[in-house]
């Protein structure tokens, strides 16, 4: 048996492997943003004045928000390129996450 020394060749070029971390990294920021709600729990119930019930629906608006944006973009998504739409969506997500983290 021999060994093959043939140089291996790239499954992704560059810019694929580019273009799948910076989608990694959007999908992570998402998910994190929903995730941060849950463990501020005990200090939002006792600052908002808000039941256990009432912290469950917020908690719950983010995804039904999510879905329901989800749904009402599908409709119109194809007209346009998806990368503009994709920093259109992820500008805006990350502006109302600033707005939110300076809201008093």
């Amino acid at each position: 048996m021999t060994k093959d020394l043939s140089p291996k060749k790239r499954v992704f070029t560059q810019y694929e492997t580019f273009v799948i971390a910076i989608l990694a990294i959007i999908q992570f920021t998402v998910i994190l943003d929903f995730m941060v709600l849950s463990p501020l729990g005990a200090m939002l119930l006792a600052e908002l004045d808000i039941t256990t019930s009432q912290f469950g629906l917020v908690v719950s608006a983010y995804a039904f928000s999510a879905g329901i944006s989800g749904l009402l973009a599908a409709g119109f998504a194809d007209k346009f390129d998806r990368k503009k739409l994709l920093l259109f969506f992820y500008s805006g997500f990350i502006i109302g996450t600033l707005l939110c983290g300076v809201a008093p």
